[in-house]
């Protein structure tokens, strides 16, 4: 069965060039500080293991965490929650941050 990735962006084998272009971690050099990363745990379309990997592409490039970026794992949610606590929590994450930034 294919992913929604998939049948967007065709068989990540045939089409490596495009996934490729399409992943943020191909274009870390020109990320900007400050970064938000908020991500689910049990996203089944972005993996967490991609989270960390930008999370730790980061920090090798010297940015430090707690300053010019912010990471937070969401334990229990996918890619995007229907359930009113868990957008609260997402919304409340944000609203600091960005009270922080602004």
């Amino acid at each position: 069965m294919q992913s929604k990735l998939e049948l967007q962006m065709g068989d990540p084998n045939e089409n490596a060039d495009l996934w490729e272009e399409r992943s943020p971690i191909t274009h870390i050099s020109e990320a900007e500080r400050p970064v938000l990363i908020l991500h689910g745990v049990n996203d089944p379309l972005c993996p967490i293991s991609q989270a960390r990997t930008f999370r730790d592409a980061l920090k090798s490039r010297g940015w430090v965490k707690g300053e010019d970026f912010v990471y937070h794992e969401l334990d229990e949610q996918g890619h995007g929650s229907s359930d009113i606590k868990q957008k609260q929590h997402v919304l409340g994450i944000l609203k600091s941050y960005l009270e922080n930034q602004l």
